[in-house]
């Protein structure tokens, strides 16, 4: 089991293990379970929470734990970094995440779209598709949405776009900053 909290491992890598891991659990499972989109979100939901704490941040998602916050909050999840004080009161927005699970592109850059405008630190779009050419056809369509509205921030970016023929495995794209 690869922890988050590996030594000298950046934050993406972290958020890539932990997403890899998703997919080592779920990828494999039969088709009434690997086939929902619950677990998977859940699954996603819950291991980015765990890493929450690496920057010092309060993670907001739908289904969040008692006294974790709350529930979502504008993105699917969100880490707030609150602000010394008063307390309630949050300094930044350390990651905003979108997971579609539609193969349709148009709902897939609806959601990328609202990290484009976001002031997160990091965007992370998780979707998934049927071949590498449809991901990477769908990652270029998120590309071009960053050209236009964000071009001095593609490396602010994560993509994972879940290869979901069995076993489901994700692959990554970030862009050159």
């Amino acid at each position: 089991m690869v922890s988050g909290r590996q030594p000298g491992q950046t934050l993406r890598d972290a958020i890539c293990s932990a997403l890899d891991e998703v997919a080592s659990r779920l990828g494999v499972a039969r088709p009434e379970t690997r086939d929902r989109d619950e677990p998977w979100t859940t699954e996603i939901t819950g291991a980015l929470n765990a890493l929450a704490p690496r920057r010092n941040a309060v993670a907001r998602f739908r289904g969040a734990p008692a006294g974790a916050g709350g529930g979502e909050w504008l993105y699917d999840l969100c880490w707030l970094v609150p602000s010394e004080p008063p307390p309630g009161r949050y300094a930044s927005l350390a990651l905003a995440a979108e997971i579609e699970w539609s193969r349709d592109h148009a709902e897939i850059l609806h959601d990328f779209q609202k990290l484009v405008f976001s002031r997160a630190e990091l965007c992370l779009m998780v979707w998934q598709g049927r071949s590498e050419a449809e991901l990477a056809e769908a990652a270029g369509k998120m590309r071009a949405c960053v050209a236009a509205a964000d071009p001095e921030n593609f490396g602010r970016y994560l993509l994972a776009g879940l290869l979901s023929p069995p076993p489901a495995r994700f692959r990554y794209c970030g862009f050159p900053g």
